[in-house]
Order: structure tokens, then C-alpha cells, then sequence
């Protein structure tokens, strides 16, 4: 009676150490050989859970890495999205002065309307027209 006992116990502490492959495959058809059937039943259910572990664990990682994704691309897409400022639809603007009417009434330069709505920045100097026209007595441009 002790040589079966021992020769399960042995096989149970491979099973401990995670080798689940180990079968004790016993042909006897008293308690021990029971007891032999019911071991080899439990190892086979903890090699398919262990197994389902593993691959429930690779997925958690893969969709960790997937989210971390996702993430990174929404905080790139946002600050892509905070750069791009652009002016469209219709500007209401003076025909005289040029001066823009904003969503409030307000009328604003040009210049300074543009500036708030874009990343534009001006720098002023004149053309040839109005250089002859206002500044007649000067000569900024070579003909």
C-alpha cells in the first residue's frame, strides 16, 4: 500500500511545481486508484486554467499597450488640434477703414484681428502706390 502512496506523492509535488503533464495513470480499482483518476482529473483542468491564464494575461497586455495607444495618439491629436487656428467662413469688413466686424459688433484692425484669430504675425511697410500717393517728395522705391 505504500509504494502507490509514495509513487503519488511524488507525482503531486511535480504537479505543485506546475507540471501539469504528469499522469499518475493508475490501473488499480481501489481508493488509491480513484484517488489516482481524480488527480489526474484535477491536473488536467489546472493545465487548461493555467493555460487560459496565460492567454487571458497576454490579452490584458495587448489591449494595456493598445489603450496606451490610443492615448498617446488623442494627446497628439489635440495638441495638433490646439496649433491649427484658421480663419474661415464670411469676415465682415469695412470697405473704407478695412477694419473687421467680430461675433461681438466690435470693429478691430485687421491686423490685430488676425492676429488674435491665427498664429500670423505682421511686420508694416508700404507699397508702391501709396508710397507715390502719400509720400510724393520721396523716393522709397527705384523706378
Amino acid at each position: 500500500m505504500a509504494g502507490p502512496l509514495v509513487d503519488l506523492s511524488r507525482k503531486l509535488e511535480q504537479i505543485e511545481k506546475g507540471d501539469f503533464g504528469v499522469k499518475i495513470q493508475s490501473k488499480r480499482k481501489d481508493e488509491v486508484g480513484l484517488l489516482a483518476g481524480a488527480f489526474d482529473h484535477m491536473s488536467e483542468r489546472l493545465a487548461r486554467t493555467t493555460t487560459s491564464i496565460d492567454l487571458l494575461e497576454t490579452e490584458i497586455e495587448r489591449r494595456k499597450a493598445s489603450e496606451a495607444e490610443k492615448e498617446q495618439l488623442i494627446t497628439d491629436l489635440r495638441a495638433a488640434l490646439a496649433d491649427v487656428r484658421t480663419l474661415s467662413g464670411l469676415l465682415p469688413i469695412c470697405s473704407h477703414c478695412k477694419k473687421i466686424r467680430d461675433d461681438q459688433g466690435y470693429w478691430n484692425r485687421l491686423e490685430a484681428y488676425i492676429q488674435k484669430h491665427t498664429d500670423a504675425e505682421f511686420s508694416h511697410s508700404i507699397c508702391q502706390e501709396c508710397a507715390k500717393k502719400y509720400y510724393p517728395d520721396m523716393i522709397l522705391y527705384k523706378e
